[in-house]
């Protein structure tokens, strides 16, 4: 029998602390090894046994979470879950969060009082099991990598795109007409290593495994560095080159052709593969696009996209899955690749390279 998955909880909030931990302890899978209102309280008692995966507040008196990340990537990287509440003040720095480390954001329920709703309780689950699989010397990584990309923001030449022929054996004068993008857990940083230095792109479509909202702060993030054109995604909003949209959270999005011009669409709905957005749904959308894309499947626990990525496969557009040495999390890439719908295997760097050399 695998060892049960070890927790400790940081929060100002009691009963926060008291419900997470409650319904925590009540998995057989996960062990709670304590909890604590702020990060100087949690350090000293996490000495005794440090724990797999941290689930951690950001605003919080002597120390806030965002404080306490940089400590933690310093001393003792560790998988870290952001719980934080829905507040405008709170998106940007759970975005922040993410470049310092933290694998996975999960929005605080509004009312605790009756315990969690099983909606809240899934994701709580899947937040913790998905961040005790990650690996925190890859999220180290792609920071390390983000850092040193030799990319600019000029354009590639003709030799860049002859180059790029022959490293990947691309089909002939291979231009796709549309790009999407699928990732979950480790998911942030590797979008924003895929976008920087890309000066021109195809339309493209990204869903992020992300609660709403947080999804409009990454999307202003990402743009903030970009000369691309990055935003969350408007239903109708017709897509030409040089555009990036993201998923809203709690939305699905989609793409199709409507008389002749490449257009986003959003959609409420049922949760597919126990998500809203979905990587499925557009992958699906795309899959039936008379027009070439390419699909990129990256980073997260799960197996959203594995089943899009197989249509897309099946209809002649190209595919490509991150491979499991740069994945924080080699969960939804493998699935796809179990099912035979990846046309290349590459690593993160690669994937960027490529899509800079597309572009």
């Amino acid at each position: 029998m695998n060892r049960p998955i070890t927790v400790f909880i940081v929060d100002d909030s009691a009963v926060v602390r008291q419900v997470f931990s409650d319904f925590l302890k009540s998995q057989p899978d996960i062990r709670v090894l304590g909890s604590a209102s702020n990060p100087i309280i949690a350090r000293k008692m996490m000495q005794k046994q440090w724990p797999d995966v941290i689930l951690l507040d950001i605003e919080m008196p002597q120390m806030n979470g965002l404080e306490f990340l940089r400590l933690l990537s310093q001393e003792h990287p560790t998988a870290v879950v952001i719980c934080s509440t829905l507040t405008e003040k709170n998106a940007p720095e759970t975005m922040e969060a993410f470049r310092l480390g933290a694998v996975e954001v999960l929005l605080k329920p509004g009312r605790l009082v009756d315990g969690l709703e099983q909606a809240c309780a899934e994701t709580l689950l899947d937040a913790v099991r998905s961040a005790a699989k990650s690996r925190t010397r890859v999220v180290q990584r792609a920071s390390e990598w983000f850092q040193n990309s030799m990319h600019t923001t000029e354009r590639p030449t003709a030799n860049d795109k002859k180059e790029l022929q022959s490293r990947y054996a691309l089909p002939p004068d291979f231009a796709p007409a549309w790009v999407a993008v699928g990732a979950s857990t480790g998911g942030p940083q590797a979008i924003e290593l895929l976008l920087k230095g890309v000066a021109d792109c195809p339309p493209t479509f990204i869903v992020q495994h992300m609660p709403e909202r947080y999804t409009a702060a990454f999307a202003s993030r990402l743009n903030q560095h970009s000369p691309l054109d990055i935003a969350e995604a408007r239903d109708g909003e017709e897509m030409r080159r040089g555009m990036v949209r993201i998923a809203p959270g709690n939305l699905h999005l989609q793409g199709e052709y409507r008389t002749g011009r490449l257009r986003a669409k959003i959609s409420d709905g049922p949760r597919v593969n126990r998500h809203k957005p979905a990587v499925d749904v557009l992958f699906h959308s795309l899959a039936r696009s008379d027009a070439r894309g390419l699909a990129i499947l990256l980073t997260g626990m799960g197996s959203d996209g594995a089943a899009g990525m197989a249509e897309l496969h099946q209809r002649n557009h190209l595919t490509i899955a991150q491979d499991r040495e740069s994945s924080v999390v080699y969960g939804m890439p493998f699935e796809a690749l179990k099912r035979q719908a990846v046309t290349m295997v590459l690593p993160l760097t690669s994937i960027a390279d490529l899509y800079w050399r597309l572009s």
